[in-house]
């Protein structure tokens, strides 16, 4: 299921992380003849723009679904670990350790991860 979820995402950033559009850009004639032409660059220029906004749409909702991605997989993490703690397995066969909250002994007020707006309940920072 793991590599399933995994592959998943990784087909979805990567097609997310496309850099370059299939859109064709109209060629701007070095002078207009006729109101026609004009007519017709501008059905271009409008269909380009079409297929512009079209691109940036789809990858904004390639962005939104792996962010929802990223965030199911860190609630499935915390509910793993929660579901672990709670087993009575692990707590009589594992002793906890407390766990520093600044395990690398950062001092000042932009420690590593501290702020962080993508760091989730689980200490993952993306």
């Amino acid at each position: 299921m793991k590599k399933i979820l995994l592959f998943a995402l990784t087909i979805s950033l990567c097609h997310a992380l496309e850099s370059k559009n299939n859109c064709i850009e109209p060629i701007i004639p070095y002078k207009f003849h006729t109101n026609s032409e004009i007519r017709e660059f501008n059905t271009a220029s409008d269909i380009y723009k079409a297929c512009i906004e079209k691109f940036i749409a789809a990858h904004h909702a390639n962005i939104d679904e792996s962010v929802a991605s990223m965030k199911s997989a860190s609630a499935d993490w915390s509910a793993f670990v929660q579901r672990t703690q709670k087993s009575s397995s692990y707590q009589k066969n594992v002793s906890p350790q407390k766990q520093d909250s600044n395990p690398l002994n950062i001092k000042g007020d932009k420690g590593v991860g501290e702020n962080s707006p993508t760091k989730f309940s689980t200490g993952f920072s993306f």
